[in-house]
C-alpha cells in the first residue's frame, strides 16, 4: 500500500514526505515574501501619508501667514489713507483760508477803486472765482 502525503498549507498531495516538506517550505517562503511586501507597501504608504500631512500643514501655515500679512497691510493702508485724508483736509483748509484772504483783499480793492486789472503769466494766476471759465481755454494759451 502506498502512502500519500497531503499538505495542509498547499492543499496538495505528494508521494514522499520530503516533497511535502519542501513544498510547504516554499509556500511558507512565498507567504513570508508576500507579508514583507505588504508590510513594506503599508510602511511606504504610511510614510507618504505622514509626509503629505506635514506638507499640507506647511501649506496651511503659509496661507495663515499670508492672511495675517494681508490683514496687517490693509490696516496700514487704511491708516495711511486716513492720515492722507487728514493732511489733505488741513491743506484744503489752509488753501481756503488763503483764498478767503485774497477774496477779502480783492473785494475791498474793488469796493474802494471800482475795478482790478492784472497781467497773467499762468492760468494759476487767474482769480479762483473765475478760473473754471478759463480752464477750457488753457490749452490755447502758451503761458
Amino acid at each position: 500500500m502506498k502512502t500519500i502525503y497531503v499538505s495542509e498549507i498547499t492543499g496538495k498531495s505528494y508521494d514522499t514526505e520530503q516533497e511535502c516538506i519542501t513544498a510547504e517550505e516554499e509556500a511558507n517562503k512565498k507567504l513570508e515574501a508576500q507579508k514583507r511586501a505588504i508590510a513594506e507597501k503599508t510602511a511606504k504608504e504610511d510614510k507618504l501619508k505622514a509626509e503629505r500631512k506635514e506638507r499640507a500643514n506647511e501649506v496651511e501655515e503659509a496661507f495663515k501667514h499670508y492672511d495675517s500679512k494681508v490683514k496687517e497691510l490693509n490696516e496700514k493702508r487704511i491708516n495711511a489713507y486716513q492720515e492722507y485724508k487728514k493732511i489733505c483736509a488741513e491743506l484744503d483748509k489752509e488753501e481756503q483760508e488763503c483764498r478767503n484772504g485774497c477774496a477779502d483783499i480783492l473785494n475791498q480793492f474793488v469796493k474802494d477803486y471800482g475795478q482790478f486789472n492784472m497781467s497773467l503769466k499762468s492760468t494759476q494766476q487767474i482769480p479762483f472765482m473765475v478760473r473754471p471759465f478759463f480752464n477750457f481755454f488753457d490749452s490755447f494759451f502758451d503761458f
